[in-house]
C-alpha cells in the first residue's frame, strides 16, 4: 500500500476525491492543523454560554469578574496562536500596567469618606481599640488583618475592600459584631470559625447570623489572585 504524503501547508487538494485518493489524506492533516485555533475558540465560547445560561450569575459581580478574566486570557492565547506572537508572555506586565492606571485614577472614583491605602509588600494590621472606617486598601503581595475585639463601628454597613495578588484576609470577630465577607479570586482557601473550604473560579461568600438586620456591620470585599479567608474568635 502507497502512504499518503506528509502534511503541507503548502498542499492543494485536489478537485476530484476519487482522482486522487490522498485528498483524504490531506484534508485530515487539515481538520488537525486547524484543530489548535479551534479549541481554545470553544472554550471561550462555553464561558460565555456558561455566563449568559445562568441568570443568576450574571447579577454577581464576582462571577462576571471570573469569567471575564478568563476570556481575557483564553483571547491572548487565540491571537497568539493566530498571528505568532506570544501575548501571553505580556499578560504580566500590561497587568501591572493596568494596575498602576487604575491605583492612579480610583481615588477620584472612589466613594464619599472611602480612605485609599497602597502598601506593594508587607501586611497591613488593624488592632486594639480603632474605628472601623470604609477603605479600600492595596496590597500587591501580603495579607491584610483585622482585629474587631475592640473597634468601634459606626451606623450602617461600613465596606473594607482589599485588593492584590496574593495574600490573606484574616479576621478576629467576636460575636457581638456582624460581618459579611466576599471573596473572588481565581482560587480561595477559606477557614471561617473551624469549617474548611476550598473556592475554584468562583466567589466566596459569607455571613454572620443577623448580619442583614443589624444596625452597624462590617462588609469584607477581598479581591485576588490567590488567597485565603481565615476567620476566628477572639481568644480568651
Amino acid at each position: 500500500m502507497t502512504r499518503g504524503p506528509a502534511c503541507s501547508s503548502s498542499g492543494v487538494l485536489a478537485t476530484s476525491y476519487f482522482s486522487f485518493p490522498h485528498a483524504r489524506h490531506i484534508a485530515c492533516c487539515r481538520i488537525m492543523e486547524y484543530t489548535e485555533y479551534a479549541v481554545p475558540a470553544l472554550a471561550y465560547s462555553a464561558v460565555v454560554v456558561r455566563l449568559f445560561q445562568q441568570e443568576e450569575i450574571m447579577y454577581n459581580r464576582g462571577y462576571i469578574i471570573i469569567g471575564a478574566a478568563l476570556i481575557v486570557l483564553g483571547l491572548l492565547a487565540l491571537i497568539s496562536v493566530w498571528i505568532g506572537v506570544d501575548f501571553c508572555a505580556l499578560a504580566l506586565p500590561l497587568l501591572l500596567i493596568a494596575a498602576g492606571v487604575y491605583i492612579l485614577v480610583r481615588p477620584r472614583y472612589a466613594p464619599p469618606g472611602t480612605t485609599m491605602g497602597v502598601r506593594f509588600l508587607g501586611n497591613i494590621k488593624r488592632r486594639g481599640a480603632w474605628t472601623v472606617l470604609d477603605e479600600e486598601l492595596w496590597v500587591l503581595v501580603g495579607d491584610a488583618i483585622f482585629d474587631l475585639t475592640q473597634a468601634t463601628l459606626p451606623p450602617g454597613e461600613t465596606v473594607i475592600r482589599v485588593l492584590g495578588f496574593v495574600g490573606d484576609l484574616k479576621l478576629v470577630v467576636p460575636d457581638t459584631i456582624p460581618v459579611a465577607i466576599t471573596s473572588v479570586a481565581f482560587l480561595t482557601t477559606s477557614r471561617v470559625f473551624g469549617a474548611k473550604k476550598d473556592t475554584f473560579l468562583a466567589p466566596f461568600e459569607t455571613a454572620t447570623e443577623g448580619y442583614a438586620t443589624a444596625e452597624s456591620s462590617v462588609r469584607f470585599e477581598n479581591w485576588r489572585f490567590v488567597t485565603g479567608v481565615k476567620v476566628r474568635r477572639p481568644e480568651s
